[in-house]
């Protein structure tokens, strides 16, 4: 069983939409808020250089133009560390990670950040098998909780 956020296209591979990750715009609390469009003398805590191309990314270089890249990391946890601990970054996180860091608060942009499908995939000589689909079943069921 795998996980990732493309449907898979292998023609042996059972692929199934398992849920979208909303995101959000999240800062330091108490940090003045950024301007749509705007974003001057700003930092961006942002995805590594290898994934620019990701929606999340382009989008929010495109709402705030004039912000300037500070910090960047493939991994959202670190990304939320830093907008806690390194003085005022802004950056977009999903919303149950950056809602777990009690120091963030959502910055309100006009528009929310485009949220993201994960798919989930298995062999489909698998697909009888019982362990499988008791495992599908719970992790859906946690993720609709």
């Amino acid at each position: 069983m795998a996980f990732r956020i493309q449907p898979f296209e292998e023609s042996n591979v059972v692929s199934r939409k398992l849920l979208r990750m909303r995101y959000a715009v999240y800062i330091l609390k108490g940090e003045p808020h950024p301007t749509e469009g705007d974003g001057r003398r700003r930092m961006l805590i942002t995805m590594d250089t290898a994934h620019d191309d990701l929606i999340c990314c382009t989008w929010i270089q495109r709402t705030l133009p004039k912000a300037r890249v500070a910090f960047r990391s493939n991994n959202r946890d670190v990304q939320a560390q830093m907008c806690v601990r390194g003085g005022g970054g802004i950056a977009v996180l999903p919303i149950p990670l950056g809602n777990s860091f009690p120091q963030l608060e959502i910055v309100d942009l006009g528009e929310e950040p485009p949220s993201r499908d994960t798919w989930v995939g298995y062999n489909k000589d698998l697909r009888k098998l019982r362990r499988l689909r008791v495992l599908l079943d719970l992790v859906i069921e946690r993720l609709s909780n």
